[in-house]
């Protein structure tokens, strides 16, 4: 049975990509999510974020886009994750392009191999078919079946 999409809550799930590099996606309350992430038996969505950032950090972070409060972003750069928001969210529905946008890229990558558990086994589920270190948006609707915020 599939959970529900959790409406209006800004959570974090993580993924890689074909050459194991770890990304973290944030909603914003309205990106999709991978159905596979919403079915995890193990552990709820709401607590992905929180074991994410209790890995140590690992790298700088380079942040890509200009906000008020980077240190959002470069929280998961620090710990070798490349950064994706859902930034449509703050978008007419003129100007949005419908996929996550790179916001921050650590130095130094996190590779699913250097992720202790149960961080790889969550991030292995979803292999996105994009290269996280080529700076290209992600539509994970792509690659695997996601529920949307519409859904």
């Amino acid at each position: 049975m599939t959970t529900a999409y959790p409406l209006q809550q800004d959570l974090a799930w993580i993924a890689t990509d074909m050459a194991e590099n770890v990304a973290v996606f944030i909603t914003a309350g309205e990106g999709p999510i991978p159905r596979a992430v919403l079915d995890y038996p193990d552990m709820a969505l709401e607590e992905w974020e929180d074991r994410v950032l209790e890995l140590p950090t690992s790298s700088e972070a380079k942040l890509l886009i200009s906000v008020s409060k980077p240190e959002a972003y470069g929280k998961f750069a620090e710990r070798g994750l490349f950064v994706y928001d859902w930034i449509d969210f703050h978008r007419s529905a003129s100007q949005q392009v419908g996929y996550y946008e790179p916001v921050a890229t650590p130095v130094r990558a996190m590779t699913l191999s250097l992720l202790p558990q149960p961080l790889r086994t969550l991030a292995s589920l979803i292999l996105l078919g994009d290269r996280f270190d080529e700076g290209k948006g992600v539509d994970p609707a792509n690659t695997v079946i996601c529920l949307h915020a519409t859904s």
